[in-house]
């Protein structure tokens, strides 16, 4: 096929959607060498709540995840490539399915950490509509609000046929990883058909828009530099400026731990330092990643270039746990600035002491861009310039 179709021609990227298919074979089919295709789409790591049946659902656990990213990442490690998705039109929304959308506030950090550890993976991030946003599960509570035949067929079969299944828990199954959660309309705006269809259109859409398309939705958030939308430009404006996001080396961290995923990218001389709780209680600094930030203690710089303490109430999605009095410090902080040359003496910068993370939390002071200087590390935040 590459030979007929592709070999020849130039701007085209090829990608195969390989459900059974392992990460070592994955590393073989997209090794160039072998001129087969550029990337695959593996599915281990979106049936990590599923046991046995799609339909008898088990809790999310972050280290099943985190084992199954990490056969892919060591997988394409010295050959081939990765495609990096949580979300399609045949996966639920993340946000809703691992994640929090209870409310708005547990909705935005649950989608901002997704994003964050599937894009500073090594390989290509695929945005599926709507994720970009935030955008939840439908919640359908009626069987008649589905559309999809594998639901319909599915409740026919387990439920009504076989009786393998209660009502109720297959209804919950279908709210939680049923299709149709990613099949809503895309929510550009508002009104009534959320953009999707004019909202005095004669004819509704195939499928009911999820009803929080009013606070969920392009419009709302495009020039809010604090939404979802604002958190995944800066994400993928690190991919095209960092060379270290974009081809860099994988390394787990803290391959244990049950709520936070860590791990590293370096290329050259150059590290960066992720680190996500992907649970909804907080969670303490796995000791390997406090080690390596000097048992928990590193140096915050603003994009300015000056130090920064920063208090737990200021870090909204990032870490928590430095001193109380965040105005005072910040006094000291730039007072210390002026008196010493930065540049020069990062030595004098003022501690900021890192000791938990509250649920979901991230943001770019998760993104910890690491240099080593006389065996010494000292964090900055990345710049999304």
């Amino acid at each position: 096929m590459r030979r007929e179709v592709f070999e020849g021609r130039e701007g085209y990227m090829n990608v195969g959607e390989a459900p059974g298919i392992t990460p070592a074979r994955n590393e073989f089919i997209t090794n160039p060498a072998h001129k087969e295709l550029d990337m695959l789409f593996l599915f281990d790591h979106v049936g990590v709540d599923q046991e046995g049946s799609k339909w008898n659902t088990v809790p999310f656990e972050v280290r099943n995840l985190r084992a199954r990213l990490a056969d892919q990442q060591e997988a394409v490690r010295n050959a081939g490539w990765a495609s990096l998705f949580f979300c399609n039109h045949d996966q639920p929304r993340v946000v809703s399915r691992w994640g929090n959308d209870s409310d708005r506030e547990a909705r935005e950090l649950s989608a901002k950490a997704f994003g964050m550890v599937l894009h500073m993976h090594r390989g290509t991030p695929y945005i599926y509509e709507g994720e970009e946003l935030g955008m939840t599960n439908a919640h359908f509570t009626k069987l008649e609000q589905y559309r999809d035949l594998e639901a319909l067929n599915g409740y026919r079969q387990r439920v009504e046929e076989a009786k393998c299944q209660s009502s109720e828990s297959m209804m919950a199954a279908l709210a939680l990883i049923g299709r149709d959660n990613a099949r809503t309309p895309m929510q550009w705006d508002a009104s009534k058909y959320a953009g999707f269809t004019p909202a005095d259109a004669a004819a509704e859409p195939w499928i009911s828009v999820n009803p929080n398309h009013v606070e969920i939705n392009a419009a709302e958030e495009f020039d809010d530099p604090d939404s979802v939308y604002g958190f995944y430009k800066k994400l993928i404006a690190m991919r095209h400026n960092s060379a270290t996001v974009a081809t860099g080396e994988w390394n787990l961290l803290a391959a244990d731990d049950e709520q936070v995923y860590a791990f590293t990218r370096t290329g050259g001389d150059d590290t960066i330092l992720v680190v996500v709780n992907l649970t909804d209680e907080s969670a303490g600094l796995p000791g390997e990643v406090a080690e390596l930030l000097g048992d928990g203690v590193g140096n915050l710089v603003k994009s300015d270039g000056k130090p920064q303490s920063v208090a737990a109430s200021q870090l909204r999605w990032g870490f928590g746990g430095c001193d109380d009095s965040p105005v005072d410090q910040e006094q000291e902080v730039n007072q210390r600035y002026d008196e010493h040359d930065y540049g020069k003496q990062q030595h004098d910068a003022y501690p900021v002491s890192y000791t938990h993370l509250r649920a979901h939390e991230t943001d770019s002071y998760l993104v910890c861009r690491l240099l080593l200087e006389k065996k010494k590390i000292l964090s900055r935040m990345p710049s999304f310039a």
